[in-house]
């Protein structure tokens, strides 16, 4: 593969492997194993303490290192995922995993445990901006790494990112095969940072650039002829304000250049907190994730009108192909309940809304899975969705709107969260199972089941007046529908 344009791949951070890439990292490990000394396939994982030892015997026969990936993938990750302008998909051609507050004797900081970059996409300086990548992320003073001392072109990378060997082992991989460690700052230097942010150029342009506008006021100010000389007088100045021009010019490019890496350092920070995605557009999210969805979905509202628009979507997932299948849970504050009213008024319709999702759940998995539908008489301040292990949350921003005095709940953007340890995950996962173990009605399918046959498939009427009649009808048969929680 020859020179890819660098603007092409992005570098992201993750806190552990997505299971979309275990499949492109197998294989990277599986093509890289023998390049490393000692191969990976001989290792218990990425710190083994003995590694002549490690090297000298076999973990059995596999296509690739099994008890090397199995250790590495729930570690911290940058990915190197390259996006073809052709017609497919993008590909990952680089990643670098790494353990946080890590210590190897006296040495501590962020541990870079493996680096790899396909063989098809090497030579683009990809290793290069994934080492920048993690200095960004990084909250660590110091980030450090080893490798073996015949890894001449690693170790030549890291010298020219100013990493410095702080310890070497000797004989540690094999006779004349030294165990080396290299260790730096995790923070960059200003000329560093220029250098990552390719603003190197920009800052020689701007240092002659001053240096002609010194020189040019230094002529006039020094100068009686030319000052006296029209036509000199006249050039000086021109140059002397093109230069003044083209200062502003480049120092308004650096900053927004700079800007726009500051920002990427603030959503790699949100990353850190839990937080893997922010979206204006939940719909598309959640279509998505549940295109994907194998196992378990959660749903919560008070209106349902995501649900209703997604109802096909949902009902995809809950019915999956073969032996997969989304269980459900739902909670929901509905419209009987004085709380709904306070935020939504005396306005009962959306119970056609529940009339539809409840009808594309039952027919798409009932009575195969587990579907548990809860309502609640509680406020819900925040809207809340899971796709398998993936919560997509978002907090409702409250404002009374028009004259009748009533609280309008909007959902004004959503996060995605996929780090199962984090503790944003932990407190959204909590407040969900509270509000789902407190509520006090439950819907029974069954009695749901004959409400199906007697209203069919949608019985929501055009009619204004017998909409409001219909209203009414399905809210009390619909209440009909429901057991206390036990």
């Amino acid at each position: 593969m020859g020179n890819i344009n660098p603007d092409d791949i992005s570098y992201e951070y993750k806190p552990s492997l997505p299971g979309e890439y275990y499949d492109a990292v197998k294989r990277m490990l599986a093509e890289a194993d023998n390049e490393f000394v000692p191969p990976l396939s001989s290792r218990e994982g990425t710190t083994d303490k003995n590694l002549l030892e490690e090297g000298s015997k076999s973990l059995g026969v596999s296509e690739y290192p099994v008890k090397y990936f199995e250790n590495m993938k729930n570690q911290p990750i940058i990915l190197a995922v390259y996006h073809r302008n052709d017609d497919e998909s993008d590909k990952l051609v680089g990643f670098m995993s790494f353990i946080q507050g890590y210590s190897i004797g006296d040495i501590a900081g962020d541990y870079v445990s493996t680096v790899i970059v396909d063989s098809e996409y090497r030579r683009n300086g990809i290793t290069h901006a994934m080492y920048h990548e993690l200095m960004d992320v990084s909250s660590a003073d110091t980030i450090f790494t080893r490798t073996w001392s015949t890894n001449v072109k690693h170790i030549g990378l890291l010298k020219k990112l100013h990493f410095k060997c702080v310890k070497i082992v000797e004989d540690d991989r094999g006779e004349g095969i030294d165990t080396v460690y290299y260790s730096r700052k995790s923070k960059l230097s200003f000329r560093e940072k220029l250098r990552a942010y390719d603003l190197i150029p920009n800052f020689w342009t701007l240092v002659v650039l001053t240096g002609l506008t010194v020189l040019s006021i230094v002529l006039y100010a020094n100068i009686s002829s030319l000052r006296q000389s029209e036509i000199w007088s006249n050039i000086l100045i021109a140059v002397f304000t093109s230069f003044i021009v083209s200062i502003i010019t480049v120092l308004v490019d650096m900053i927004i250049i700079y800007r726009k890496f500051n920002h990427e350092r603030i959503f790699a920070s949100a990353y850190k907190f839990g937080l893997s995605e922010l979206s204006l557009r939940k719909d598309l999210l959640l279509k998505k994730l549940l295109g994907k969805c194998k196992k378990e979905i959660w749903i919560s509202g008070y209106r349902l009108i995501l649900t209703d628009k997604l109802k096909g979507d949902f009902a995809k997932a809950v019915k999956g192909s073969g032996i997969t299948g989304a269980d459900v849970k739902a909670v929901i504050c509905p419209p009987w309940w004085p709380v709904y009213e306070t935020v939504y008024g005396k306005d009962k319709s959306v119970i056609f809304n529940y009339y539809r999702v409840f009808k594309a759940l039952y027919e798409a998995g009932y009575p195969k899975r587990k579907m548990s539908i809860r309502f609640v008489q509680k406020p819900l301040f925040s809207d809340t969705y899971k796709i398998d292990n993936t919560l997509v949350a978002g907090p409702y921003l409250h404002n009374r709107e028009g004259n009748d005095g009533y609280i309008s709940a909007k959902d004004f953007f959503s996060y995605k969260i996929t780090d199962t340890n984090s503790k944003l995950y932990e407190l959204v996962s909590s407040e969900y199972d509270t509000l789902f173990n407190d509520a006090y009605e439950e819907l029974d399918w069954d009695r749901f089941a004959k409400m199906i046959a007697k209203y069919g498939d949608d019985p929501e009427p055009q009619d204004e007046s017998a909409r409001e009649k219909m209203t009414a009808e399905l809210v009390k048969e619909f209440r009909k529908c429901l057991n206390k929680c036990k």
